[in-house]
């Protein structure tokens, strides 16, 4: 197999270390490595070398970066992001301009707190061990620079932005920040990253899809670009080859028994089973956004206040554990009830699809 550099595009809920792994598996890769963890709950651009290409690491490690991140205002979490438990809820007085203006303020350099749960190590082991255990430890805070954060958007209690900056920020830390500056509280909920250093986003393929894997003479190509990247005393692994575009499967020569891919019978599965289709779903890890959300829509005179938690509970209950048809169900027998007015009803289905996930 070829030494060099290729982009990953990696999903959300999937940790940067299982991404590459899969990849290793399906290329047949002796060693693989990134160049910049994603939390599970980012999403976006990992880049990573293969066999020789993992030696450039260092180089890599300190680029640049450009993320987009949504931040929800109001709500506190244990881990500054839509994964921990809620500490605390406020109200959110700032204005629009204020939020926009109070954003802005993080350009430039300053000193940053690294979140309770990060990778960061204490005595040789990662922070999030130690929060794991109920010990809490805070870390000097670092220097980091913010270049630029651009196209600001607020809408309701969300604020989005796209912001460039320097290695070792923490975007869960500035969603946490940003909060505290604005008297409410925040955390992040969707991180993707766009690009680092000149490899962007756009260039790069998805881990689950092989049709989309990277093809040889992609790798060949992507490593070349690494002479102008890094420093020029960086040597790039000699990539030798052949003058085609094929997939890698298809190049790739292997003597492994052929494997019985067959989906197993999970006990308790019925003869002739076998795994389950998927069905929709809310997604659980919107549970934050959907309950603030809808508690806005049912701050609403025509509905008695007696209903209003048992429909946010009932809907969420519904969606998230049977599935979208029951929830949307739901919601229309409440309306035909005459409990949720249509036009709520109508925002409630709009909800229930914005949410919507297959598991």
């Amino acid at each position: 197999m070829n030494s060099g550099i290729f982009l990953i595009n990696k999903d959300k809920g999937l940790s940067s270390n299982k991404a590459i792994q899969k990849i290793k598996r399906r290329l047949n890769i002796k060693k693989i490595g990134h160049f910049g963890t994603l939390d599970p709950l980012a999403e976006g651009l990992l880049v990573c070398g293969i066999n020789k290409g993992t030696k450039l690491s260092e180089r890599f490690l300190n680029l640049d970066k450009t993320y987009f991140s949504r931040i929800m205002l109001g709500i506190q979490t244990t881990t500054d992001d839509s994964e921990g438990n809620i500490i605390e809820e406020k109200k959110i007085q700032a204005s629009e301009e204020e939020i926009i203006e109070m954003t802005e303020t993080f350009v430039g350099e300053s000193k940053q707190k690294a979140p309770f749960f990060s990778a960061l190590k204490h005595k040789g082991k990662p922070l999030y061990k130690y929060a794991r255990e109920g010990r809490l430890i805070e870390k000097e805070p670092r220097n980091i620079k913010i270049y630029n954060i651009l196209n600001i958007v607020v809408e309701n209690a969300f604020v989005s932005f796209e912001i460039s900056c320097s290695k070792g920020t923490y975007i869960r830390s500035i969603a946490r920040d940003l909060g505290e500056k604005l008297g409410c509280g925040g955390h992040l909920v969707e991180l993707i990253r766009l690009s680092q250093g000149k490899f962007e986003l756009k260039d790069a393929k998805k881990v689950d899809t092989t049709e989309e894997l990277v093809p040889e003479v992609e790798i060949l190509e992507t490593a070349a670009v690494v002479e102008s990247e890094v420093a020029p005393e960086a040597v790039v692994p000699e990539v030798v080859v052949e003058n085609t575009s094929s997939n890698v499967f298809k190049t790739i020569k292997t003597e492994k028994k052929k494997v019985d891919r067959r989906p197993k019978r999970r006990r308790g599965d019925k003869k002739g089973g076998g795994r389950q289709p998927t069905s929709r779903k809310l997604d659980r890890r919107k549970y934050l956004e959907y309950k603030y959300v809808a508690r806005e829509l049912l701050d609403n005179d025509a509905i008695s206040e007696e209903h209003r938690s048992n429909v946010l509970g009932q809907i969420w209950a519904k969606g998230e554990r049977i599935g979208v048809s029951e929830a949307i169900e739901f919601i229309t027998q409440k309306e035909e009830e005459l409990i949720l007015p249509a036009e709520v009803a109508d925002e409630f289905r709009k909800i229930v699809k914005r949410y919507t996930t297959k598991r």
